[in-house]
Order: structure tokens, then C-alpha cells, then sequence
């Protein structure tokens, strides 16, 4: 037997057994005067094979005694004997407990023929735990990055079952460190992971039970978890209104975050004091130039507005006739706007930022909801996110207007973000393709060149930024194990593999008069130029419904 905790047995066999019976005498089938029991009732478990028995009878002085009744599964020895001033002894064996008829709380009747006092009781209570037979749910628990899990412990014979764990790893918590199971049941066991002061890595460990049981006197289960780097965390600040677009340039590290009810626009710039310009419109979508020097946004009633970085003042507000879907912003002097889906001409409509001019293109373009200006280039891809394919939109705009030949690469993307030098594209499809110049070529059947693919990502991808200063594409991702929450993956962008994987905090926020905890969102991601500081737009949603945003700034 590998049960070896003396607590345990002492509990289930004292707890129980004198809870359940005091001496008494009614079993026996009395062909002579029972005297008084001799001794405290004897108290023994299947799991004990022997036990020596102080048989003391005062006035029995120097009389000879001999075993009279007892269980056939028992062996008593010696079967007679002589008391030496009143104080005799014998032991009880079970050499076999499969001979034990039942399992459970036996009252035995065990008698003694005392020379000149008659037969004498020793009551006897045994409890035989049978032949339970344990089992585990499963022998394999893969947690990953989850701070919880569970496992199930049967007995699935006849037999009380005893268990307890004897080893675990340091890292794991259950929810219950041993006890007992009747025949026939089960008890779930929870069991926390806790990740604090371990480094970075795979792990695993075996949580080893030992039982009573003949069969399997012990159970092992096999845990695996992953460790990710530290948590990533700064400063959340809490934005008034409903964030509806961002943009952010690396040249200058200034970050434009356009939102609505109320209907502003926000402005952060590292070491300056936060800027923020007011609207009497609703904003839809904002893009800031690479140099960092001219600001537009559209909004719901049509116009175009430019805007000066510097004071973030309006310059001028040109009506387009178009709602947007996207905005990008050449370094021609021009902007790009893409129609919503709804728009009857669905058409890219191209603005002179100086003039006025709108030059529409004569294309429909049905679906195109994702529109880039490639960094260093006089090129904007373009993707019609939702569509199967959705398409690689290749946009020539060297001379101010697109040109009306566009390249359509038949592919699949899923979002795509340009690295910061522009020679890459990195998409939601985790394929990595060399950037295309323009050809002219119109509907091209085929994808751009794959330079690399990343390691699989499991869960929702929310955003991706490119830092050439660390070697690095930051992820934010929402895991698929929803215990691991939300991540920033750190991936190598030569070799296209995970280096770091950072949880992030929640929110915490109060609503109602009641603070709570959410789960964040990550669907604009920026790092600066340097690689030494990570911005953050997060939204959690409340319990009313309501989102909430904040914007973080975490040094890296």
C-alpha cells in the first residue's frame, strides 16, 4: 500500500468508526454469561496486516484462556494461552483481504473461553476498504498559458478508495490534497497554475497521487504550461468619446487618434503635453504624412479637413461628396479616400489637398475597406477586407492622382500591414510577401513573392507594427485560451519566430459606482522609430455595453 500519511488513516478510522459504534455485545450468539468486555474495542483497517492485542482481565489471575469465535478471514495467534496476574496478549492477522466478504465498517464478533469466568467479548470493528480500483480522467493536462484547470479522480470498483497527493510541482495548487471516495464515484480536482518568479519556457511536472488500491497504488498526471515574458504595462489613460480612427507617424512620434461623441481629435507627441482640437462634426477616418507635417481627417458630412500639426488648427475643409471608409495620405500633396460599401459610385476618389480637386477614379472598386500609403514609395495598397479573395490593390500615385491602371494580385491577406522600410508586407494571414512596385498590369493571377511565413499564432490578431530599431514585428493578439487573455507577441523579422510573448494587464474601471475588471482589446498598435516606447489604443466593453477607451504609453 502506498497511503503512508498517518493523519489521514488516524482521521478515517477514528472519525468514523468511533463516531459509528460503541462496545456492545448484541452480535454475539451467547451459548454462556458474557462477561464484561475486557479492553477497549479493538479498531483495525485492511490496510493494517497485523496488530497486538494487550488482553487484560484483573481477576482473572494466572487462568488459562482460548479463542472461542472469530472471522474465518482472520488468523489469531497463539489460539490459547495463559494470563500471568491478569495480563495476557495475542495478535489478529489478515493474511488475505480478498477474503473479506464486504467492505466497509465490520462489527465482528470475537470471543474468548476464560478458564473460571466464562466467554468474554472483545468487541471488533474493522474497516475494510475492499478493492477500489482509481482512475484519472486523463493522465495528460496541456494548460499552455491558462492559469486554471481540472482533473477527475474515479473509483470505479467496489472498495472505499484513500488517497493523497505525494508530490507535486511547486508551480500547481489543488484544490484538495487527499481524502476518500465510495465505490463508484468521482471528485473533480481544480488546480491553479501560478507563473510568479519562473522564467521564460516550457514546463512540466507530474502530480503523483498514492492510493490504497492493489491495482494502481499510484496515479500520475502529466501538467504542461508555458511561461511568457513579464507583462507589458504603462500609464492607461482614459479617453473621452469613441475612438474611430488612428494614425501614427515615425519620423516624429506623433500619435493622431480622431474620436466621436464628443467629437474631438487627440494629439500625443513623447515629452509634449497631450494637444486636443474640438469638432462640430462627427469624424470618420484620420492619416498623418510620413514627415509628420500635415494632418487630415473626413467626417460624416462630406468634408476633408486639413489640419496643422503644429497648433492642431483647421487650415481648410473640403467637401468630397463621399463618405470614407479609409483615408491615406501621399507625401504629393494629395489624399485618398475609399467609399464606404453603400456608396453608389464606389469609386477611390483622390484629393488635391491645395487645390480642391477631386478625381475620381473610374473604377469600381465594390469593397475596398483597407487602404496604405507604402512607407518611402509613391505607392497605396489596398484590400477589400471580407471579400474571398480580397485581393492586393497596388496604387500608383506619382503624379498626385491614381493612375486608372490598377494591379490586382489575386490573393488573400486578411489586413496587411508594410514594414517601416516598405520592402515587406506582413499580413493577418501570417504569409510574409516582398512588396510590389507598380506594373501596369491590371488583374495579375497570382501572389506577390512569399519571403516567409510566422509562427503560428493562435487566437484573434488584433493589430501589428514593424520596429527596423529592435529587428522585431510586434503582434497584439487576443489568445484562443481565453485564460491567457491578451498578448503582445514579439517576433524576429528575419526569422519570422516568436522571441516574446507579453501578457497585458486588464482595465480596471468604474462604472455604475462599481469597479470592475475588463478584458482589453488592442486595435491600434504603434512603437516608435527608436524601439523604445509602445503605444496603445485599448477598448473594453462594460457590463452596460458600453465600450470604453483609453490610450497607453508603455516604455519598452
Amino acid at each position: 500500500m502506498n497511503i503512508t500519511s498517518n493523519s489521514l488513516k488516524s482521521a478515517l478510522i477514528f472519525l468514523i468508526l468511533s463516531a459509528a459504534f460503541s462496545c456492545s455485545n448484541d452480535f454475539l450468539n451467547q451459548e454462556k454469561p458474557v462477561a464484561a468486555p475486557a479492553a477497549d474495542t479493538i479498531r483495525m483497517t485492511s490496510l493494517e496486516q497485523g496488530k497486538t492485542v494487550s488482553f487484560n482481565i484483573p481477576n482473572a489471575g494466572n487462568a488459562g484462556w482460548r479463542v472461542f469465535q472469530f472471522p474465518a478471514w482472520a488468523k489469531i495467534s497463539p489460539m490459547e494461552g495463559n494470563f500471568s496476574n491478569g495480563v495476557s496478549s495475542f495478535q489478529i492477522e489478515i493474511p488475505a483481504n480478498s477474503d473479506i466478504p464486504q467492505h466497509g465498517i465490520l462489527s465482528l464478533p470475537l470471543v474468548f473461553d476464560v478458564e473460571g469466568i466464562g466467554y468474554v467479548q472483545y468487541p471488533f470493528l474493522l474497516l475494510n476498504f475492499g478493492n477500489p480500483q482509481p482512475g484519472l480522467s486523463n493522465y495528460n493536462l496541456n494548460l499552455n498559458y491558462q492559469t486554471q484547470g481540472m482533473f477527475t479522480l474515479h473509483n470505479l470498483n467496489g472498495g472505499i478508495l484513500l488517497w493523497e497527493v505525494q508530490s507535486k510541482p511547486s508551480w500547481i495548487t489543488l484544490s484538495s490534497q487527499g481524502g476518500y471516495m465510495n465505490a463508484n464515484s468521482a471528485q473533480i480536482i481544480s488546480l491553479t497554475i501560478s507563473r510568479d518568479n519562473l522564467a521564460k519556457g516550457d514546463y512540466s511536472g507530474e502530480i503523483v497521487l498514492a492510493t490504497n488500491s492493489g491495482i494502481n497504488p499510484t496515479l500520475k498526471l502529466v501538467v504542461s504550461i508555458k511561461v511568457f515574458d513579464p507583462t507589458l504595462s504603462g500609464n492607461a489613460e482614459l479617453l473621452e468619446g469613441e475612438v474611430v480612427d488612428a494614425a501614427f507617424c515615425k519620423a516624429t512620434g506623433a500619435l493622431v487618434v480622431a474620436a466621436k461623441n464628443p467629437n474631438r481629435m487627440y494629439l500625443y507627441q513623447s515629452g509634449q503635453v497631450k494637444k486636443q482640437l474640438d469638432f462640430q462634426k462627427i469624424p470618420i477616418n484620420v492619416a498623418i504624412s510620413e514627415k509628420g507635417d500635415l494632418i487630415v481627417a473626413s467626417f460624416t458630412n462630406t468634408d476633408l479637413s486639413v489640419i496643422d500639426p503644429e497648433n492642431l488648427t483647421v487650415q481648410k475643409s473640403i467637401p468630397t461628396g463621399m463618405i470614407s471608409i479609409d483615408l491615406a495620405l501621399g507625401e504629393n500633396g494629395w489624399a485618398y479616400l475609399a467609399p464606404v460599401l453603400y456608396d453608389n459610385n464606389n469609386n477611390l476618389t483622390c484629393v488635391d489637398l491645395h487645390s480642391g480637386q477631386l478625381v475620381k477614379i473610374n473604377r469600381n472598386l465594390y469593397g475596398l475597406s483597407w487602404l496604405k500609403k507604402v512607407p518611402g514609395k509613391s505607392l497605396l495598397y489596398g484590400s477589400k477586407i471580407g471579400w474571398s479573395p480580397d485581393f492586393l490593390l497596388v496604387f500608383d500615385i506619382s503624379q498626385g492622382a491614381v493612375n486608372p491602371v490598377i494591379d490586382e494580385w489575386w490573393t488573400t491577406l486578411y489586413k496587411f500591414w508594410p514594414s517601416e522600410d516598405g520592402q515587406r508586407i506582413f499580413t493577418g494571414m501570417l504569409n510574409v510577401y516582398q512588396s510590389p512596385g507598380y506594373q501596369a498590369k491590371g488583374m495579375i493571377m497570382e501572389s506577390p513573392a512569399l519571403l516567409g511565413q510566422f509562427e503560428s499564432i493562435s487566437g484573434s490578431l488584433y493589430s501589428m507594427e514593424h520596429s527596423q530599431a529592435l529587428k522585431e514585428i510586434f503582434v497584439a493578439c487576443r489568445n484562443s485560451i481565453w485564460e491567457a487573455g491578451n498578448q503582445i507577441l514579439r517576433i524576429d523579422d528575419s526569422g519570422y519566430f516568436i522571441k516574446k510573448i507579453h501578457g497585458l494587464n486588464n482595465l480596471t474601471l468604474t462604472e455604475n459606482g462599481n469597479v470592475i475588471s475588463v478584458t482589453p482589446e488592442i486595435p491600434y498598435m504603434y512603437i516608435n522609430k527608436a524601439g523604445k516606447e509602445l503605444y496603445l489604443i485599448k477598448v473594453a466593453m462594460g457590463n452596460s455595453g458600453k465600450n470604453y477607451w483609453y490610450y497607453e504609453k508603455i516604455d519598452l
